[in-house]
């Protein structure tokens, strides 16, 4: 299975604690490994203004949905280039089939080319990780 694009309940990113929705963000690469990117939502203080986030590539609640066209996200989110990881094909598989990894949907082109095009502004993202990101 080819799971670039494909956004997904990670019961364990960045930690059981704090499950997030995760999206695989690149092709794989030599290794066979894929680059997987986490989804958080905007957080706001009392006063109504905005946390810190990083802005490099915000999602609507409607940037992705599944293939009923109900929205996944609930509140405006950005993906957190700090908890990307890197995990091989198998890996994957495993986690799917094991670890409570769930499939949402795929997502389009242009949203993954909004993430790429994040990933090389963020200064949120590991630098080992930028060559997922080079044409």
């Amino acid at each position: 299975m080819d799971y670039k694009g494909c956004c997904l309940w990670a019961p364990d990113i960045p930690n059981e604690d704090a499950p997030h929705y995760v999206i695989v963000a690149s092709d794989k690469n030599s290794k066979k490994e894929y680059l997987v990117v986490a989804i958080s939502s905007i957080k706001y203080k009392d006063d109504g203004s905005a946390k810190y986030y990083d802005d490099a590539c915000v999602l609507s609640v409607d940037d992705i949905s599944d293939a009923n066209g109900k929205n996944i996200l609930k509140k405006p989110s950005f993906i957190r280039y700090q908890y990307a990881l890197t995990l091989n094909v198998d890996e994957l598989l495993e986690r799917q089939i094991l670890g409570g990894y769930q499939l949402m949907c795929k997502i389009s082109d242009s949203l993954l080319e909004r993430i790429r095009l994040g990933g090389l502004k963020s200064r949120e993202l590991p630098p080992r990780y930028l060559s997922f990101f080079k044409d």
